[in-house]
């Protein structure tokens, strides 16, 4: 048996386990900041459905409140929920948590 064909093996094995996994790992309390949120920002514009029309992209931003005068840069963050413009969303629960 190849190294690819073994690899694939274990992968397919693997993969309803890290499914379940994901509903352990995201996280599922409350945020740990508090955050301001802006939501629908459109940054740009890109082909619908069938390439023919021009659909708004849009992001929402969250930022963290953060009152320690020494504290002059955070670090950013970007979720992207995926889906190939097909599915998914932005305001996924569990997106929103992660973001928050």
């Amino acid at each position: 048996m190849s190294r690819y064909v073994r690899w694939f093996a274990l992968l397919s094995m693997l993969l309803p386990v890290l499914a379940w996994a994901d509903d352990l790992l995201l996280p599922r309390d409350e945020p740990t900041y508090a955050v301001r949120t802006t939501n629908a920002i459109v940054y740009g514009t890109g082909a619908g459905q069938g390439g023919a029309s021009s659909e708004p992209l849009i992001l929402d931003l969250y930022e963290p409140l953060i009152d320690d005068p020494n504290v002059e840069a955070l670090p950013v963050v970007i979720l992207i929920h995926g889906g190939g413009f097909v599915g998914g969303s932005r305001s996924d629960s569990r997106l929103v948590t992660m973001a928050e």
